[in-house]
This record gives C-alpha cells, structure tokens and sequence, in this order.
C-alpha cells in the first residue's frame, strides 16, 4: 500500500469527530496519547493561524481503537495541568523571570 493514506477519526472529547491523516498504519503507534489543550489548539486544527500565547488549561487523553479495520482514538478523559503533573510524577518547572 505505497502511498495510501490512514485516517484516524478522534472520538468524543475535544477533538470529536477530528479527522487525522497518517502516511502509515497507525497500529504501530503509541495506544494511549495525551494532547495539551489551550485557547489555540481547536482553531489551528481547522486551520486558523494561532492567536497569542494561551497557557494550557488541560490535557485530553485518548486511546487508539480499532473496529471493523477502522482505526480511531477514544477519548479517555482530561485532566488539569496540575492533576497531569501529579499523575505522571512529575514537578513543575519554575517559571524563568529573564
């Protein structure tokens, strides 16, 4: 299938009913993926140009599906940054003041 085209429909959430292109099968790919959400991000996914730096409000996780030989990412849940943060064990980075 040299050239064939895999798209991926996101399911729920934020990203409901979002259609992403991939230039492979998406079987090898990560089965759960977070995405960072802020005012910017719905906009530039239909093609807008970003608007000004937005902080990120909150995180959408989804799961790649298959069914039926139709791949699509379910939409798991989100979380706030800070509740991220604390579920991946991780610190958050002072802010730099330069």
């Amino acid at each position: 299938m040299a050239g064939a085209i895999f798209w991926v429909e996101f399911v729920g959430g934020p990203f409901d009913g979002h259609l992403q292109a991939f230039p492979s099968a998406p079987e090898g790919r990560a089965k759960t993926c977070a995405f960072p959400i802020n005012a910017n991000t719905l906009p530039v996914l239909v093609g807008e140009p970003p608007g000004p730096k937005a902080p990120i409000t909150s995180v959408a996780y989804y799961e790649l599906c298959i069914t039926s030989g139709v791949w699509w990412y379910h939409f798991l849940g989100a979380k706030s940054p800070e509740e991220w943060r604390q579920m991946c064990g991780l610190q958050q980075q002072p802010r730099s003041h330069s």
